[in-house]
């Protein structure tokens, strides 16, 4: 199932778009984040779930681990911007231990699982021709300078140059074109 912001986008798989322009260390990670914005309301646990135990193979964590970093994944896809902190007191951990179940469940710690949330969100804003500053604004970017690191430092490219698809962005951008191309009531909201 393709991501919301690239809903009709037949011809590029999900694993295919990402990799066209981020670094190779996250992109099965970006597969799930799109997969889990894809799916409605309650089915998005269930994807989570089913995502988890096929990422876990070898590394069996003890079922309240993965329950733990499952329900703070959710958290954090529900509010990119929540301080670890406070989902580890959520769950009655430490932030480390939270962060050794994110890494033993997900691959990654809890911070850059929510980086790349908000990264994957404010592009699909950018897509649909939102702003640059608003895009900052309302994604939690300190400012559009601070969404710009961010883009660089996730897929090599600058907010701009998604925006006019120059560059490494010109394949994602390509893909994006074709959710813009779908009636509006087609389309899924972020």
């Amino acid at each position: 199932m393709l991501p919301h912001c690239l809903a009709g986008a037949h011809s590029m798989s999900v694993h295919a778009i990402h990799a066209a322009i981020l670094p190779s260390r996250h992109p099965a990670l970006l597969g799930l984040i799109a997969l889990i914005d894809a799916t409605p309301g309650e089915g998005r646990a269930a994807v989570l779930g089913r995502w988890l135990e096929s990422r876990i193979g070898e590394r069996r964590p003890l079922g309240w681990q993965l329950e733990r970093a499952a329900t703070a994944a959710m958290s954090l896809l529900d509010a990119a911007d929540t301080p670890i902190d406070e989902l580890a007191r959520r769950h009655r951990v430490s932030r480390r231990q939270l962060e050794r179940d994110f890494r033993r469940c997900l691959g990654v710690a809890p911070r850059t699982y929510a980086r790349l949330v908000r990264f994957q969100r404010a592009a699909c804003a950018i897509a649909d021709g939102m702003p640059l500053a608003q895009v900052a604004a309302e994604h939690g970017f300190a400012d559009q300078a601070h969404m710009t690191r961010v883009f660089g430092e996730t897929a090599g490219v600058t907010p701009r140059h998604l925006r006019d698809g120059g560059g490494a962005a010109a394949a994602l951008r390509s893909v994006f074109a074709h959710r813009m191309a779908m009636p509006p009531a087609l389309r899924l909201a972020a």
